[in-house]
């Protein structure tokens, strides 16, 4: 069985904690130039040795990371309980650099969204982290860990929010894919990102009415479906979508009828209880009353506000919708 395989700091620092708590008034030794930003990371030369090297002195690279545990790893975590990006995340970026560079670029790039203060230390973030993620999906025997998959994770969100077309970086390679649904039952961080990148797929697949590539059924080997709080629902929910997805709109095949009748009973297990259907960008027309037109931007500023989400061309494509119904007398 092949040995997962992770690039470390060849010298591992007490906590990146201690930094981001330091006073941001007073530089920290270093604190003269970003050597996270300039670093690039090299393989290691002799497995016993470690090989990278970890200038961590930057107190601006920590103030990102206390940004990340703070304000993105609650909704990073919103369906897990355990919040594993939220508590063994940031411990790890102490031990492998891919985790700490992918973190350093997602906080990085969502604060810039959110504040429009832009950061030239983000791309580099990004570019290092990429670097180290193409040697290790390159090698050809190793297999890849749960700190690999925790930092696609963490890439992906980064391209979220700077405008990457859905699926043509990370998400496009078959390999983490396959990847990500082999980690779906193994608990720990692994189940939580193998979870997230499922949901990120969902989103490329209605997004480009593509495919859902993964192996759906490793989700039923998964603790969500023995847990009974909210997470563990919201989980069932996304592969039961997945499901009815992979076999309709997205499909490659049509389904068999008992494929079907079993996504119909499924489906009809489920809870009754009310829908509320977000579908702005199609259905926001039908919204007449200003009343109601009013809610919805206001929703929209209190969730750009909150994370960063750009809403200029949805809110301009309402108003125009509005108007022109107004003027029809629709």
């Amino acid at each position: 069985m092949a040995m997962a395989s992770d690039q470390v700091w060849s010298r591992t620092p007490p906590s990146l904690l201690s930094t981001a708590m330091s006073d941001e008034g007073k530089p920290g030794p270093g604190s003269g130039e970003d050597d996270l930003t300039e670093w690039s990371p090299q393989p290691s030369m002799s497995p016993g040795q470690g090989g990278l090297q970890y200038p961590f002195k930057d107190p601006k690279a920590a103030r990102y990371l206390m940004h990340f545990i703070h304000d993105l790893s609650p909704w990073v975590d919103i369906c897990d309980p355990s919040r594993h990006f939220a508590t063994e995340v940031p411990k790890r970026v102490s031990q492998f650099p891919l985790l700490a560079f992918s973190l350093l670029a997602f906080s990085s790039r969502q604060l810039f969204c959110k504040t429009g203060v832009w950061d030239p230390a983000c791309d580099s973030y990004y570019s290092n982290a990429l670097q180290i993620l193409i040697s290790l999906l390159d090698d050809p025997v190793q297999s890849v860990s749960e700190n690999t998959l925790a930092g696609i994770v963490l890439l992906r969100l980064y391209e979220e929010f700077a405008d990457v077309d859905p699926g043509t970086h990370l998400l496009g390679s078959a390999r983490i894919l396959s990847l990500a649904s082999s980690f779906a039952a193994q608990g720990g961080l692994g189940e939580a990102a193998s979870w997230i990148v499922l949901r990120q797929n969902l989103y490329v697949s209605l997004a480009n009415c593509a495919p859902i590539r993964m192996d759906l059924a490793h989700f039923r080997s998964s603790s969500s479906f023995l847990g009974s709080d909210d997470g563990s629902f919201a989980n069932r929910a996304v592969l039961l979508c997945s499901q009815v997805l992979a076999c309709t709109m997205c499909s490659e095949r049509d389904p068999t009828l008992a494929e079907w009748m079993e996504l119909n009973d499924e489906t009809c297990r489920c809870r009754p209880g009310p829908e509320l259907l977000q579908l702005m960008r199609q259905g926001g027309w039908l919204l007449r009353e200003p009343e109601e037109q009013e809610a919805v931007l206001e929703f929209l500023r209190a969730t750009s506000e909150k994370i960063g989400w750009r809403i200029q061309p949805l809110t301009a494509k309402l108003r125009a919708e509005w108007s022109a119904c107004s003027s029809s007398g629709g």
